[in-house]
């Protein structure tokens, strides 16, 4: 059955680019059967329990869980929390697998398994509220510098409780809001509009703005923004 990258794939899990572009195809069979070698393609072979086996229409994959574990094997932290974050989300469809669910897998992982330590050390930082690969990587990078309370992705009202609308993350003691923008924020001129009202709106009630892009380096702007946060007072 098709597993790591090439399940995540289908799965629409987010990967670097690198393994997205990455055309070989990685084939998982149940032990005690042999690994598939072929040009094209890796095999791996180990024993898997039924619920780690799934179907994507006709196609045999391993369980979004069994993936997430295997891709510790190839995953920095933060492209690992930004996959589980993409399996938890189930705002526009349901959830691929709960946080019950990836946590059972990586208990169940044999000792010494590759990427265990990743896994374990991602688990507290998962939140299926991301709506993004590059916002649960800023998230990751905020948490490395001490900024660990923000809100994902939470509706902002204004002091009359008005609705301005959802924010990527929010300091709400702070008002301040962070909002990573993509591509698509500025090449979608219906998503661009609503943005440039919801900034406004912000700005206007008293919250500071932080935008960021793809052009930032996200460990330098996570620590830029936690001097910010620290100067808008303690928490």
């Amino acid at each position: 059955m098709l597993s790591h990258q090439t399940a995540a794939i289908l799965y629409g899990i987010p990967l670097p680019h690198a393994l997205e572009q990455d055309t070989t195809l990685h084939l998982t069979c149940p032990a005690p059967g042999r690994a598939k070698r072929a040009a094209g393609f890796v095999g791996h072979s180990r024993r898997l329990l039924t619920h780690e086996r799934g179907l994507i229409g006709e196609i045999a994959v391993t369980s979004p869980a069994r993936t997430w574990c295997d891709l510790a094997a190839v995953l920095s932290l933060p492209d690992l929390v930004a996959a589980g974050d993409h399996l938890l989300h189930g705002r526009e469809r349901p959830a691929l697998a709960s946080i019950d669910e990836l946590t059972a897998a990586v208990a169940a992982l044999p000792r010494g398994a590759k990427g265990a330590g990743t896994l374990r050390a991602a688990l507290p930082l998962l939140d299926g509220g991301s709506d993004s690969r590059k916002e649960s990587l800023l998230r990751v990078e905020l948490h490395a510098v001490g900024v660990t309370w923000l809100l994902v992705n939470p509706t902002v009202r204004d002091r009359r409780g008005r609705r301005i609308g959802r924010v990527d993350l929010v300091d709400e003691l702070r008002r301040t809001a962070i909002e990573y923008e993509g591509d698509q924020h500025r090449t979608d001129p219906r998503q661009w509009r609503k943005d440039v009202e919801r900034h406004r709106r912000l700005m206007a009630d008293g919250w500071l703005l932080i935008r960021v892009t793809a052009a930032d380096d996200l460990r330098v702007i996570a620590t830029e923004i936690a001097r910010l946060l620290a100067e808008r007072g303690p928490r």
